[in-house]
């Protein structure tokens, strides 16, 4: 056993090696900026949105500011209310509660995503979009919940932090909403080195939104100057990079949206070219750590599993279990505390319910909001380690003890470890 776990959590979700470093060599040794006027982020932005089959791709710092990103790009704000799922990460809700939006917790249904028939019943004159996180990598139900959508007039926004590369009714995630939003952290399946986001949109607008908001620029609606120039200091007749944008010729009405600085290097835009020509593999070796952990679990009474919906593909950035409350003796947390401690797996439950964090619940959120999200978290839920990087004696690991919790815990009471 290696340090504490014989089964840790490994710290990269992506396999890299030479390639990716001679890519991150050659943007040194080019001699041009390794910061975002490099050649490889344009070509990063246009092979990822190829690859997810969309118009446009923007490359930001990371998924969580990509996803503040969209929030302004859709002038989002105070008085505004977006319908979300309570079952993701808080960076989901991170730039919606920066901007003073409310959110509506929508409940989740078996598969821990976003159960469209909750949507309805919270839709308001006052709700402008719909975040929809594709939980573990496994797509939401896009037909169903872009049907509500449109026939309210909603945006609909992807959080596809766990997803790229899934596909749902044959379309590849970030196809479907006006937004889609992903990570390239290092526990993700793809990286550009440790951190690192790209957002996609169907539509020019949005996409020139997003790309200037990511770059310092300002959104908004525009005023010409009845004057060019500031009293006796006039306008330029020649170029030069001044900064002063467009602000000898306009100005911009109140209620824009300023952006910041939230590129992505160059150099990770390198690393992230050669992971994105990686991906479908490292996809397919998930996959095929999840088959076999699906073989072991299929007869054990004491789980269910997680299925995606018929045709739909899953790139299982986590494998998530259920725990069978009807013949199971133990209790989860007794299950995560025999499979951490005797087994040695390291175990980490993903995520606890955002409508009852800390930084939610003065928003008059409590328990009962969300019955099946709370019921499947707190009762039921398991995630097992999935990575490219486990080794075939450590999944043997992990499918040993999943039986070895079935045979001490089948009984309908509770049994000694």
């Amino acid at each position: 056993m290696s340090g504490r776990y014989r089964v840790p959590e490994h710290p990269r979700g992506f396999i890299c090696g030479e390639e990716e470093e001679r890519a991150v060599l050659d943007a040194i040794r080019h001699g041009g900026s390794l910061s975002y006027a490099g050649p490889n982020l344009p070509a990063f932005e246009r092979e990822f949105a190829d690859y997810v089959g969309v118009d446009h791709a923007i490359a930001v710092a990371n998924c969580t500011v990509g996803l503040f990103v969209a929030a302004q790009a859709l002038r989002l704000g105070v008085g505004d209310e977006v319908i979300m799922t309570p079952q993701t990460f808080r960076a989901t809700a991170a730039g919606l509660i920066i901007k003073g939006v409310r959110i509506c917790f929508a409940d989740i249904d078996d598969s821990l995503n976003l159960d469209p028939e909750t949507i309805e019943s919270l839709i308001t004159e006052r709700t402008k979009a719909v975040f929809v996180t594709h939980m573990h990598g496994n797509p939401a139900d896009m037909p169903r919940i872009l049907e509500i959508a449109r026939a309210r007039g909603l945006y609909v926004v992807e959080d596809a932090a766990h997803a790229p590369g899934a596909t749902c009714d044959g379309v590849c995630v970030g196809g479907f909403g006006d937004l889609t939003v992903f990570s390239f952290h290092s526990l993700k399946n793809m990286s550009t080195g440790g951190e690192g986001g790209m957002i996609t949109a169907r539509d020019r607008s949005l996409a020139d939104a997003c790309r200037a908001l990511r770059t310092m620029g300002v959104h908004g609606d525009l005023v010409s100057r009845e004057t060019r120039g500031f009293g006796r200091y006039a306008k330029p007749d020649f170029y030069y990079n001044d900064h002063s944008g467009g602000a000898f010729d306009a100005y911009y009405r109140p209620g824009y949206e300023l952006g910041m600085n939230m590129r992505l290097s160059d150099l990770q835009a390198a690393f992230g070219r050669v992971q994105l020509r990686r991906l479908d593999a490292m996809n397919a070796t998930r996959a095929r750590i999840a088959a076999r952990y699906d073989d072991v679990v299929r007869d054990l009474p004491v789980f269910n599993r997680f299925e995606p919906r018929r045709g739909d593909r899953c790139v299982y950035h986590l494998y998530p279990l259920r725990l069978n409350t009807d013949v199971c003796g133990w209790s989860r947390d007794e299950v995560v505390r025999y499979l951490q401690e005797d087994r040695g797996i390291e175990m980490l439950l993903r995520y606890f319910p955002v409508h009852l964090s800390e930084y939610m619940q003065h928003a008059g959120y409590r328990l009962g909001a969300c019955p099946v999200c709370e019921r499947i978290y707190f009762e039921e839920m398991i995630n097992l380690p999935i990575s490219p990087n486990l080794t075939e004696e450590q999944i043997d690991w992990v499918c040993g003890s999943l039986v070895e919790v079935n045979r001490r815990a089948v009984s309908a009471g509770h049994l000694t470890r």
